[in-house]
């Protein structure tokens, strides 16, 4: 045709994203570069059919399209099948076509879209859609080649060729698609490269060898070019081999300590100079050339020539045995330790150089899936990564102090992982129990969208994205509930973090959750912004979901009567003379200094209110907790609280109400929870009845006559099974829910202060069995 295109009959139209345009037609797919036709494909191009049906382009400017059949279309005349439609990727090089075999719900495909996740999606008629995730997750196993299941190393050649070693010892390399076995001497052990593009391999008992890697066509060899065994490395089993930038290589064997070869001469450094044990499971860089040994008994830090340091339990390490180390360009030092195959006595550890911190699932929140870590990796963007037991994979952003997880609800092949590892492609490669995943990290955050917000004053529905709302009254609570729409990241392991920014902060980001409402209660009057983050499993920040709010003064002082009485003051004031005005003025500011101190008075109870409670709640591997408090506009002597028994079995959990509001509540709270903690822990008793009577027989003799205690209390017990409480005039009963079944359990009795001694103690107490 004279203007370039195949076909008049254009089915489908698609912008190019930089002033060009695709065509579709009944004969050909077109490109239109601003000015003409520059680009026509046909089946003589490469595609299955000239009959295009919808098109669409993707972020990375990739071309995807559906085809309609055709009588002779190439992919018919050489399978001889028939297929009512196909979908084609144009990369600018090059077709790549899927059919349902690749996994489309349907081959007649009429409509493509993306998602800000990156997922493209493939609408058919009648038969549902499709998502293709390019980006995903990707598990091998011994059917793609690898010699076993069961991976223990993970490493990338100069050549950007990928190498695995697996338990059995073999070694196996990917050419992208698939798998092959090469053969080398002995079991395999660990793999490292050098500068020149060498294989260093260590082996169970034949000692370690550098390879050259030469390839012929689509074979790759590994031919021998050095062997060093036992009269070398002091030992012929070897567990850990590091290739420093000076081009030295270090050597930890299994019985013969550590081995130092320069290029030219080898140096061991063993328990006759300064190791604590021969056995060295990892070698890692540390600062200023050091470097850092794990052993089965203790870390050591090797620095000028010289075992400079030795750390073991008696330091704070949770197990002699340290499986990884791990140093941060600052210094800060990571240890894994514990068995490497049962996991038990397993902690890691977290050393600055003067002190040594715990750092488990517990006091992560949660955070690290298992104490038991095998691996330790860094990623360049400064991302911790740890291989777990059980555990899948935790990821660690020590600059915002941030953690989240990878398990097999994510892809993983096996959530037992022994090594980790990104190419120079960037994807990760995660060597498990189980097979080998290769995790391609996500490029796309979706964003936040606001669902709704709740105040005392209205509720806002929004079905279309916030930026406001109308103002609401200082004291006033806000509840703001949000959600994202991302197909990659399921609702449970979706997460968040929010913050409140006022004219006088940047507002600090609250811990990350996978809550989906925020409640905020705004202290004063002023310009608020509330801002919201997705957080993908990687760690990633989606771009703030932002709302600005506007909080006005308190109604009173808003109100006609308020108002009217500063307006009688100002008459009065102008009509007084000038001793009338200064009384005036006087009292106004009197008047405002006390509403002043009165709204401090109001905040500091809240926070001494809200200091009481719980920031993370007891991690136990049979229950699970959650609490939050909620005070209304006013505040006062409302708390809960976990108690956390010697013997670890039990677990205590109070709910309490003290008398008084504002600062008195607030301090009459203080005490209680003090007197409670106090009693529970004096004796180690376990009996409920025995701690609130105690709690009682104390407080009567410090608090005014006039105040009162409504609590209950109990213990949980993680044998079992059972909850041991006394309800000591709390209103609100506990609630059972078991087997569909709602029971308040009404045990009462009189609350704490009305008399010094428990009357009918039983009267107070219930038990709750599993």
């Amino acid at each position: 045709m004279a203007d370039g295109l195949p076909d008049h009959r254009v089915r489908a139209i698609c912008s190019d994203g930089n002033k060009g345009m695709w065509f579709g037609t009944e004969s050909g797919l077109a490109h239109y570069d601003g000015q003409r036709i520059s680009e026509v494909f046909t089946i003589q191009d490469g595609l299955w059919s000239n009959r295009i049906k919808a098109i669409f382009r993707d972020s990375e400017d990739i071309v995807w399209f559906a085809s309609a059949p055709q009588e002779t279309s190439i992919f018919e005349r050489w399978s001889g099948t028939n297929i009512t439609g196909v979908i084609t990727k144009y990369d600018g090089n090059g077709f790549i076509t899927f059919t349902p075999e690749d996994g489309l719900v349907s081959a007649s495909v009429s409509a493509i879209n993306g998602t800000p996740d990156g997922l493209i999606w493939f609408s058919s008629k009648g038969d549902g859609v499709s998502s293709y995730d390019e980006k995903g997750i990707i598990n091998f196993n011994i059917k793609d080649g690898l010699p076993d299941n069961k991976i223990t190393a993970i490493h990338e050649s100069e050549d950007k060729k990928l190498w695995v070693v697996t338990s059995s010892g073999g070694i196996a390399l990917y050419d992208g698609k698939r798998f092959s076995s090469v053969d080398v001497i002995g079991n395999v052990t660990t793999i490292q490269s050098d500068a020149d593009g060498s294989l260093w391999l260590g082996t169970q008992r034949q000692g370690a060898a550098r390879y050259k890697i030469s390839s012929s066509g689509t074979t790759t060899n590994l031919k021998i070019q050095d062997r060093y065994n036992q009269s070398q490395l002091g030992h012929r089993n070897i567990g850990a081999i590091h290739y420093d930038s000076d081009n030295s290589i270090w050597f930890g064997t299994r019985g013969g300590g550590v081995t130092y070869y320069d290029g030219m001469s080898f140096s061991t450094i063993n328990d006759q100079n300064g190791l604590p044990n021969n056995w060295v499971r990892t070698i890692a860089k540390g600062i200023n050339n050091s470097m850092w040994f794990g052993t089965e008994n203790g870390a050591v830090l090797y620095e000028n020539n010289r075992v400079a340091k030795t750390i073991q339990t008696k330091d704070g390490l949770a197990n002699s045995w340290v499986n990884a180390i791990y140093c941060q360009p600052n210094g800060v030092v990571w240890f894994a330790a514990g068995h490497y195959s049962r996991g038990d006595n397993s902690g890691l550890s977290r050393y600055d150089g003067r002190s040594m911190i715990s750092v488990t699932s517990r006091s992560t929140g949660g955070g690290l899936a298992s104490d038991a870590v095998r691996t330790i990796y860094v990623t360049p963007d400064g991302r911790i990564w740890f291989g777990t037991i059980a555990g899948g994979v935790t990821v660690h952003n020590p600059t915002e102090g941030t953690w989240t997880q990878l398990s097999t609800k994510d892809g993983l092949a096996n959530n037992t992982v022994n090594a980790i590892y990104q190419d120079s492609s960037g994807s990760l490669w995660f060597g498990t129990e189980n097979g080998l995943t290769q995790y391609n990290r996500g490029k796309y955050t979706s964003q936040v969208r606001i669902v709704s917000i709740r105040t005392n004053e209205k509720d806002n529905q929004n079905q279309a994205g916030v930026v406001s709302f109308p103002k609401i009254a200082a004291k006033s609570r806000a509840t703001i509930e949000y959600s994202v729409v991302d197909y990659k990241v399921p609702f449970d392991k979706r997460q968040y973090r929010c913050r409140v920014i006022d004219n006088k902060s940047k507002g600090t980001w609250q811990p990350i959750t996978k809550e989906t409402v925020y409640d905020h209660v705004f202290p004063r009057a002023g310009s608020y912004i509330f801002e919201v983050q997705f957080v993908d499993p990687e760690l990633n920040y989606s771009k703030p979901t932002r709302l600005m709010i506007e909080v006005t003064p308190p109604p009173f002082l808003r109100s006609n009567a308020f108002l009217s009485l500063i307006g009688l003051l100002a008459i009065v004031a102008l009509g007084g003379g000038g001793i009338q005005t200064i009384k005036v003025l006087q009292q106004r500011r009197e008047i405002s200094e006390y509403r002043s101190l009165a709204v401090q008075e109001l905040e500091d109870a809240h926070t001494i209110q809200m200091e009481l409670i719980p920031e993370t709640p007891p991690e136990t591997p049979k229950f699970e907790f959650a609490g939050t408090c909620l005070p209304a506009s006013d505040v006062g002597g409302d708390f809960f609280d976990y108690i956390i028994h010697e013997d670890n079995k039990n677990i205590g959990v109070a709910i309490a109400d003290v008398s008084g509001k504002r600062m008195q509540g607030a301090m009459n709270a203080v005490m209680t929870n003090g007197v409670l903690h106090m009693a529970a822990r004096e004796g180690n008793s376990q009996s409920p009845t025995h701690i609130v009577e105690k709690v009682n027989s104390i407080l009567s003799t410090r608090m005014k006559q006039d105040t009162n205690v409504t609590m209950i209390f109990g213990f949980l017990n993680s044998e079992d099974l059972t909850f041991n409480f006394v309800n000591a005039g709390h209103h609100a009963h506990p609630i059972l829910v078991r087997n569909k079944t709602v029971e308040r359990l009404e045990h009462f009795g009189f609350p704490l202060l009305l008399i010094e001694t428990f009357v009918d103690p039983e009267r107070f107490h219930g038990t709750i069995y599993r």
